[in-house]
């Protein structure tokens, strides 16, 4: 993964990552029980919007396609239920909506190579992975240019719950376009017209008795073609 676009696609980008911190920082890093001196959210798209409980009068929500698949398996569920003990205004529909931007966001500023974009998403372990790959982009003289043509699934694939810390398993699909270009400009790595397919495994964490409503992305795996088809994948 690689940065450095034309000085258009670095104004364009630069605009798209604008609009999505703004959109973003509605949805997300907002927690229902937020208070005068608490925490004040990061403009970063790691948290996601948590709904008050229902009061008197409120209609029921029914649960949703996410929720009902989560309620199928019991550990899964009962990791739900704690979190929601903690944090009642916990919403997983929102949370799968940030995680979605913050997955674009995240690998859009990896690819332009920006660290201060990347730096309030990440956990400490993350960030110096990803400064150590955008440093020998940068030695070697290399570009990316990237784009993301689909998030085709978007799926919780794990909750671990360990006191008051959570961390979520999300599984991203996507379809995605990334060349890599030498100093002299020339592709020596993909092909523009070429989507190729992407799954990725990142946890989120989050200290659900934090004045911080905001999560941060402490781990990432990728799954490589045929992986999952071996005995144990």
């Amino acid at each position: 993964m690689s940065s450095s676009f034309p000085y258009f696609d670095i104004v364009l980008w630069a605009m798209i990552a604008g609009f999505l911190i703004l959109r973003l920082r509605a949805l997300l890093g907002r927690s229902s029980h937020d208070e005068p001196g608490r925490a004040e959210p990061r403009a970063q798209p790691g948290d996601l919007q948590e709904r008050s409980p229902a009061t008197a009068g409120d209609v029921e929500r029914l649960p949703s396609k996410a929720e009902r698949a989560l309620n199928e398996n019991h550990r899964l569920r009962q990791a739900l239920v704690g979190i929601r003990r903690i944090d009642p205004g916990f919403d997983l529909d929102a949370f799968l909506e940030g995680a979605r931007g913050f997955y674009s966001l995240v690998l859009e500023a990896f690819w332009a190579g920006d660290r201060e974009q990347l730096r309030p998403f990440l956990s400490e372990d993350v960030l110096s992975d990803f400064d150590a790959a955008i440093r020998a982009r940068e030695e070697a003289g290399e570009t990316i240019e990237g784009r993301i043509v689909d998030i085709e699934r978007i799926e919780i694939t794990d909750i671990r719950l360990t006191g008051s810390q959570a961390e979520i398993d999300v599984r991203y699909e996507a379809e995605l376009v990334a060349i890599t270009r030498d100093r002299e400009g020339r592709i020596i790595a993909g092909n523009p017209s070429d989507t190729v397919p992407a799954i990725d495994i990142w946890t989120l964490e989050r200290d659900l008795a934090s004045g911080d409503p905001n999560w941060s992305l402490v781990a990432t795996r990728t799954i490589e073609a045929g992986e999952e088809s071996r005995p144990g994948g």
